[in-house]
């Protein structure tokens, strides 16, 4: 990092300190030099950390000074966290008042952990069990008529965020929207809209929700020239009249059960303390629920999160690893060949591939070195990042990596594109597990690094501990012909349980869960009767 860029961030940190002068301009000369953050020198680093430390230490700071507070928080989260951090996250988040501002406190630390794969187990689940009791307390005017015996085969379908097919969690609804009417259920889709509408809270990297541009209420969405019936809730501007209007609905379908895709949503959870439900969960993400019936996981919890849940007073003997992630989906299959002509590439070009919408987060100094290293094994080799990101990454690639390295934005037939690849990367991160699964069933090979989502779809000889192992298995495959390359894909997918047979042991483990919590239920009811 130049020099420049480190005196800028340091003098702007020690006037921030020490409250001298304007507050808003320093915050805005360390936001806009961020990604200088992570390059001081280490010296510089524990300086920084020791001194957000201090700051929040102080409980005066908390009280007068609660916008910077959060926003030095959020920058000891994104680049100088240490195992301290989990009280400092607690004593902050305790000094937040209202509603919106704690769900959007919440929504930017599961976003930094998502981002930068920092684990906040312990201090999330405790804080969001707070959060959804707290919610629950301010709501209890409002209740749900409910029958649960009345309609058992009416499906509730709930999803934080829906946006288009090419969006994995909205793929993974609309699979099961179409899986679930295939079992003879019907279903009630609902986007119930969580994540902060606006960016509400002062932290070094902002986020807001995305969504479809729709109107509260029933709406026929298209998807692929499909139409869907899907009631839009904009619950995040935390009005009751909102709610009360979904609950309205309910009452006349009583859906004997709730799945909600991911987790993280007070107003599903609210929902939840009414209607038996399950949480089908997106990533390897501890995803805290104290009021769903299951929570469908990746793997079995480790005992770091058996404790967080615990700890949050939430019962961790809900959270089964029911399913596999990986599963058989006819729309992820596919025999054609494409050209590589059709994306303006030469036949005997070599490409390889990172597909993500987080490239900037997830694309480091180590992940360059990697690329760099990638490119030297063939002069062939192109290496293809898919995605948004900011023009400071693309230049820093194409200053390190030279022009074989290219940016191609967004991509809309993103299932050509991973057909048409010879290989798709995934680098150490939480999320890519759609792109994988496409890509493998398209018969493209995937490598990844032996972190995250994308561990859960590949046999171990396909996972990497490090990149150099990484670049040793792109290595050793390039000597394999196209049809060798994709035989080996196509054998990974035929392992791949069918996705109807998940659904299906889904349904069955609520149905089960359902009961025990009755029969446990009527047991207590007939030993307070005896006594």
């Amino acid at each position: 990092m130049g020099t420049l860029m480190s005196d800028i961030l340091l003098s702007a940190f020690n006037t921030l300190f020490r409250l001298e002068g304007d507050l808003d301009n320093h915050c805005q000369a360390i936001a806009e030099n961020r990604n200088g953050i992570a390059e001081l020198s280490q010296a510089n680093k524990t300086y920084v950390r020791d001194q957000i430390k201090n700051f929040l230490t102080h409980e005066n700071n908390l009280e007068q000074q609660l916008p910077l507070s959060i926003f030095n928080l959020s920058i000891y989260a994104s680049y100088l966290h240490d195992e301290q951090i989990d009280h400092y996250i607690h004593k902050v988040f305790n000094k937040i008042s209202g509603l919106e501002n704690k769900n959007a406190f919440i929504y930017n630390l599961v976003t930094i952990g998502f981002r930068k794969n920092i684990s906040f187990d312990e201090p999330l689940a405790k804080i969001f069990n707070s959060f959804v009791m707290q919610f629950k307390d301010e709501y209890s005017d409002l209740t749900l008529k409910y029958d649960v015996n009345q309609n058992k085969k009416t499906i509730l379908l709930v999803s934080s965020q829906i946006l288009s097919a090419n969006h994995s969690p909205t793929f993974l609804l609309l699979e099961l929207y179409e899986t679930l009417l295939e079992l003879g259920f019907e279903v009630l889709v609902a986007q119930i809209q969580c994540y902060p509408p606006e960016y509400i809270l002062p932290v070094i990297e902002p986020i807001k929700g995305n969504y479809l541009d729709t109107p509260e209420g029933l709406r026929i969405w298209n998807f692929d020239e499909k139409e869907i019936p899907i009631y839009n809730l904009a619950a995040n501007h935390f009005k009751k009249g909102s709610l009360k209007d979904f609950f309205e609905i309910l009452e006349k379908i009583q859906p004997g059960f709730m799945i909600n895709i991911g987790g993280y949503n007070v107003f599903q959870e609210f929902i939840a303390s009414h209607i038996p439900s399950l949480i089908y969960t997106t990533s390897s993400m501890l995803v805290p629920s104290p009021f769903s019936s299951l929570v469908s996981v990746f793997e079995k919890l480790s005992s770091t999160q058996i404790k967080a849940l615990e700890d949050a007073k939430i019962d961790p003997k809900k959270y089964k690893k029911i399913v596999s992630q990986a599963a058989q989906v006819d729309s992820l299959f596919g025999k054609k060949t494409t050209s590589k002509s059709e994306f303006g590439y030469k036949a005997e070009e070599i490409l390889l591939a990172v597909v993500s919408n987080r490239l900037d987060w997830e694309i480091g100094p180590d992940e360059i070195e990697f690329i760099n290293k990638t490119l030297q094994i063939d002069p062939k080799i192109k290496f293809l990042l898919v995605g948004r990101c900011e023009d400071e990454l693309v230049t820093k690639i194409g200053r390190m990596c030279g022009p074989r390295a290219e940016f191609l934005g967004p991509i809309t037939e993103i299932k050509t594109f991973l057909s048409m690849i010879d290989f798709l990367v995934n680098t150490k991160r939480l999320g890519g597990g759609g792109a994988a699964a496409t890509a493998i069933g398209h018969g493209t090979p995937v490598f990844s690094i032996n972190y995250g989502d994308v561990t859960s779809l590949l046999p171990s000889e396909y996972l990497a501990d490090n990149y150099e192992e990484l670049l040793g298995l792109i290595n050793f495959h390039l000597e394999l012909d196209k049809p060798t390359r994709q035989q080996i894909a196509y054998s990974i997918f035929d392992q791949f349980p069918k996705f109807k047979d998940n659904v299906q042991r889904l349904m069955k483990a609520l149905e089960w869960r359902h009961k025990k919590n009755r029969i446990s239920a009527l047991n207590q009811e007939s030993k307070s009767l005896i006594n």
